[in-house]
């Protein structure tokens, strides 16, 4: 009697997509080149030389990327996995499910830095930021930001009637007043980008501020909300018509 012989049978083919290494790659591709991304789409303040590339590559896609990634996508697959092999999920289900994650986080990842852009996410911002309400009636003209990191600056150009101002200018105990020859020094330091305030109202003659206050939470106080210290500076025309908001936080 001769052995009958059996040739072993071929492996499954898994397509790339149902392969987790290959989905754990992308994913992490996609989250280094949407925090890569976001930068570009926040900073409107700062001159984008060599070493803003280079940040926005490093810090932002390749450090704070990959931090994320492990976070809000490598996690949740280790779930996955793990509840998928109690319940011996296939293969092709587990990858759907570790895709669906993928697909939300780059999404969600993407509004976060297209919304830097968008006027209607200002209000929320400027509270996050401030904690000062955003102005009921006036205009915001412009709001730009800085790179992010440990540029912190942001500036939010208003335009509305004195009493929108007074309003908008008692929620922080602001120190000042007239503006001084010191005040506008500080501002011709380069502190506050005035072409930006000049060129968004565009008059005739150029704005200038007649007023200038600043606050900043005084060592060992209590924050009045959490996160918000300062410095920031509050510039205004002599007929509190056209002000701004500069926020140089710490």
């Amino acid at each position: 009697m001769s052995d009958e012989s059996q040739s072993p049978s071929a492996p499954e083919y898994i397509p790339r997509l149902e392969r987790i290494g290959f989905v754990m790659f992308l994913s992490w591709v996609l989250m280094v080149a949407v925090l890569a991304f976001e930068p570009f789409c926040r900073d409107s303040l700062s001159s984008r030389g060599d070493s803003f590339w280079l940040a926005a590559l490093l810090f932002y896609g390749g450090l704070a990327g990959t931090v994320l990634w492990v976070y809000q996508i490598i996690l949740p697959t280790m779930a996955i996995y793990g509840f998928g092999s109690l319940r011996q999920w296939s293969q092709r289900n587990k990858c759907r499910l570790v895709w669906l994650v993928v697909a939300l986080v780059v999404i969600y990842q993407l509004w976060v830095a297209v919304s830097w852009k968008l006027m209607t996410c200002e209000p929320s911002r400027f509270t996050d930021i401030t904690s000062m309400k955003w102005p009921a009636t006036a205009t915001c003209v412009k709001a730009l930001h800085g790179f992010g990191l440990q540029d912190r600056r942001h500036l939010w150009i208003f335009e509305g009637t004195p009493e929108e101002f007074k309003s908008h200018k008692v929620q922080l105990p602001w120190a000042g007043g007239p503006a001084t020859e010191e005040s506008l020094a500080y501002i011709g330091g380069g502190r506050l980008p005035l072409a930006e305030v000049e060129s968004a109202f565009q008059s005739v003659p150029p704005w200038r501020p007649a007023e200038v206050y600043n606050w900043m939470l005084e060592k060992d106080s209590e924050p009045i909300a959490p996160g918000v210290y300062g410095p920031a500076w509050l510039f205004v025309n002599a007929e509190h018509t056209r002000w701004c908001v500069w926020w140089n936080g710490i």
